[in-house]
């Protein structure tokens, strides 16, 4: 199991733990990762137009004036994009980008993250959260405490309590997942992320590479 340093609320080292190596000491599967970011960010693209195309507009089908004599070009229909109140043209339309990205797949990809993180000096594993009120300025001083104001981080946790989410919501570029719910993209997005000491058992649980046992 690799070893890694436990702090406090505070930021201050207290004790060293023990990070299961199924989760946090895999070899990093660079293209799985790819991937998973590529279909997450599809998943939440939408792509449409403010404006209807011709075929959306209302308006009569009928021409708005005779094909001949009367010295001007000829048109079909007034829901025209050169016509005030017609379509827009060449106007694009909702497409489905949504992929999916099967669950044997979807792990990895995660255990890939999560050890490419630790890796690289990201991962801070935090005793606990301290916060008896929605106090913004409490996990502001938290993010104080280690130096990560106006960065990306990223909060793991059994369960996002409210107090928890009222304290967070107004900090910038700070995200909180809990463990059974995070991705791969905010992982990789992340300049820090923070795990609740109690979330290491969790996350082992539900994303490491366990062997099924035979009933």
């Amino acid at each position: 199991m690799a070893k890694t340093d436990l702090y406090s609320f505070e930021g201050e080292k207290v004790d060293s733990i023990e990070l299961p190596d199924s989760v946090f000491g895999i070899e990093p599967n660079i293209g799985l990762m790819h991937t998973a970011v590529v279909i997450y960010l599809g998943n939440i693209r939408t792509a449409h137009t403010i404006r209807k195309n011709r075929s959306m507009v209302s308006g009569s089908n009928a021409k708005p004036f005779r094909q001949k004599g009367t010295g001007r070009a000829r048109q079909g229909t007034k829901r025209a994009p050169h016509f005030v109140g017609g379509g827009r043209a060449f106007g694009g339309q909702r497409h489905n980008y949504k992929r999916k990205l099967n669950r044997k797949m979807r792990r990895v990809a995660l255990r890939s993250a999560f050890s490419a993180k630790f890796q690289d000096g990201e991962i801070t594993i935090i005793e606990q959260i301290k916060l008896d009120e929605p106090k913004t300025k409490i996990m502001a001083s938290f993010l104080s405490n280690f130096d990560m104001q106006g960065k990306r981080n990223l909060l793991i946790v059994n369960k996002r309590t409210e107090n928890l989410i009222l304290a967070t919501r107004n900090i910038p570029e700070f995200i909180v997942h809990q463990a059974d719910l995070v991705n791969v993209y905010d992982l990789i997005n992340a300049d820090r992320i923070f795990i609740l000491q109690e979330s290491i058992e969790k996350i082992d649980e539900i994303w490491g590479n366990k062997p099924k046992t035979k009933k």
